[in-house]
């Protein structure tokens, strides 16, 4: 009875703290917020542990910076297996294997879905855009490097282009070696295959999960 009330309290710390991360971050995106009281507080609680993740480099590509998903992710596994634990589960080597397969898998999927979603985004805006410049009979080009920035969208779309470029170049290009594509054919080519990898995926997750769980102990 007494571990149940203190993985009740752990797990509803956790969540406390995860609420609290999550503000921080969004006050990092409100500028007249981010010298507030509040602001400093949940600066001094939160960035230690966000800092944390902001110095793994694979987590950020480009411009966009993936490590306030991924602590907020863990944060999220811990309530659950503390939660798990205050209603008196019983954990055993397989079950524990299995829970860290399904939280990286967590981690991983909204990660790529993100990803995922973003680019499709940014394809529908290019292609809107081409249409439009189509009936306004002006030419338009597609490449990253060359296209006409006025014409396509304001500065944000500029910085969006930069930080999706290296993505979208380094997939489309196990594709088309020895030749450069156009932009919109990188963004076509990285939200199919990016699609297709997370279909896949799936099976192989859940077969990893059954093989773990034949797991005697």
């Amino acid at each position: 009875m007494v571990l149940s009330y203190i993985f009740t309290f752990l797990s509803t710390l956790v969540s406390i703290y995860t609420i609290m991360c999550f503000l921080r971050i969004i006050f990092t995106w409100i500028p007249s917020l981010s010298y507030s009281k509040a602001a400093r507080f949940l600066a001094a609680v939160c960035d230690p542990y966000l800092n944390f993740f902001r110095r793994i480099r694979w987590l950020t590509i480009g411009n966009l910076d993936f490590s306030p998903a991924l602590a907020l992710c863990i944060l999220g596994a811990g309530t659950s297996i503390f939660g798990s634990l205050a209603r008196g589960r019983v954990f055993s080597f397989s079950r524990i294997l299995i829970m860290i397969v399904e939280a990286l898998w967590s981690i991983g999927q909204s990660l790529l879905t993100f990803l995922i979603l973003t680019l499709a985004i940014r394809l529908i805006i290019l292609l809107v855009t081409e249409s439009r410049n189509k009936r306004n009979s002006a030419s338009y080009s597609y490449d990253f490097n060359s296209y006409n920035r006025q014409s396509s969208g304001s500065y944000i779309l500029e910085a969006l282009d930069r930080s999706l470029s290296p993505i979208v170049y380094t997939i489309a290009g196990t594709f088309t070696r020895g030749t450069q594509p156009s932009f919109k054919k990188a963004l076509i080519i990285s939200v199919c295959t990016l699609i297709a990898a997370e279909i896949l995926l799936i099976p192989i997750l859940n077969l990893l999960i059954g093989a773990i769980a034949l797991i005697p102990f």
